[in-house]
């Protein structure tokens, strides 16, 4: 497969994991609704389910485009896990929002409203999954490749192949063709 059928292939998975995984993610916000408005939770509890939602939709959302550029969880830096976790926080007081101006169907309240909000909640996924497309794209993952040559051990027992995000190689000190290189049998000189 050339190298412009996989991306094609992969942006093609990754338009359907999309669309399926903001389904699921509207499904979850609507349910959430739904229950406070017909009296089967309380408002704890609704707020709960919706903020749960939220947690789950934009984890996936993360996940989907970190995984543009082959980040996975494992992977994610401090930075990265911080910016998702704040993204997810800063909805509860929106959320508090809106429970709080939904009426129940038992008091005459109605909620389409509620619906149409939840809305702008759903149309966030996609702001989340951009937001980690652009984080993980300035820290994509490189692969420690020998090339034609003699080789230690470590370069081509222990590192060829390995791949890590930039940040890690360079955080970690590991770089290639660095003379005196301490982690390398060769010392880097070879």
């Amino acid at each position: 497969m050339s190298h412009a059928k996989a991306a094609q292939f992969l942006a093609a998975a990754s338009a359907i994991a999309a669309t399926k995984n903001l389904t699921d993610f509207r499904r979850g916000l609507h349910a959430a609704i739904r229950g406070y408005w017909k009296g089967d939770m309380d408002f704890g509890t609704a707020v709960n389910s919706f903020m749960s939602s939220i947690d789950r939709g934009f984890t996936r959302a993360w996940r989907l485009g970190a995984a543009e550029f082959g980040i996975t969880p494992a992977d994610y830096s401090e930075a990265e896990q911080s910016t998702l976790r704040q993204r997810i926080n800063e909805q509860d007081p929106y959320v508090m929002a809106l429970f709080g101006r939904l009426i129940p169907k038992a008091r005459g309240g109605l909620m389409r409203d509620a619906l149409k909000e939840a809305e702008l909640f759903v149309a966030r996924f996609e702001d989340v999954r951009g937001q980690a497309r652009v984080m993980a794209a300035r820290d994509a993952p490189m692969e420690w490749t020998v090339g034609v040559a003699e080789h230690c051990n470590t370069c081509i027992n222990k590192l060829n192949g390995k791949v890590k995000r930039a940040s890690w190689w360079v955080s970690n000190g590991i770089l290639p063709r660095r003379a005196g290189a301490w982690y390398l049998e060769c010392g880097g000189y070879k």
